[in-house]
């Protein structure tokens, strides 16, 4: 059975993958092979970190650059993150609780208010309504991206606290089971269509039932 750093390892992979990174090994190391580049645990005289990214075979960042992007507001677990800008456009995700992170400048920071859950945002952002409306709002750019401001006035129902936790648990739910049908039919389009119609029934209506996935 994995142990906690090994989760946390496939859970940072799983989130830096979909942002277009490419996650390798110390003793497998190609720069070339992407823009970005993630490589785990590689050795330096002040330590091991995690991870080091590299963009265009450079290493991204320093500690002084970390306390000028962290200086106004210092991700944490639990925030989301949300691209606004080129190849990443419109993805959301949330930070796990064990990761120290800066952003760059196509990421926007999302914490939110106390009594409304914050997974419940990142589905929402992630769902068709959104991002449809998206592509709308970056239609004809050379360079698509969203300005904070538009991000900022998007209009989400905010139920209840207890109906946000029954939302929630049935949006994950429904998602774990999507998962399963992903790992046995080999990321089938099939389970990729019942994840989109899973937050869309979520945001636009009632969520499916696994019942209903499975049939």
């Amino acid at each position: 059975m994995p142990d906690p750093e090994q989760l946390a390892r496939q859970e940072i992979d799983a989130l830096l993958r979909p942002c277009g990174w490419v996650v390798q090994d110390r003793n497998a190391v190609n720069l070339s092979v992407a823009c970005g580049v993630a490589v785990r645990e590689l050795t330096f005289k002040g330590g091991e970190p995690d991870y080091t990214l590299f963009v265009d075979s450079k290493a991204a960042g320093s500690e002084k650059t970390y306390r000028e992007r962290v200086a106004r507001l210092q991700p944490q677990g639990g925030d989301i993150l949300y691209s606004r800008e080129g190849g990443i456009l419109e993805i959301a995700c949330q930070i796990p609780s064990n990761v120290m992170l800066c952003m760059g400048q196509r990421m926007m920071l999302i914490r939110t208010a106390r009594g409304i859950a914050a997974r419940l945002i990142m589905h929402w952002l992630n769902s068709s309504f959104i991002l449809s409306r998206v592509k709308k709002l970056s239609t004809g750019s050379a360079s698509p991206h969203l300005n904070v401001g538009e991000v900022q006035i998007f209009d989400m129902p905010i139920p209840p606290a207890a109906e946000q936790q029954r939302i929630f648990a049935e949006v994950e739910r429904c998602l774990s089971v999507v998962e399963e049908l992903e790992a046995a039919v080999n990321a089938n389009q099939r389970a990729t269509r019942f994840r989109q119609s899973i937050l869309d029934k979520t945001f636009m209506g009632e969520p499916s039932s696994s019942d209903q996935l499975t049939d």
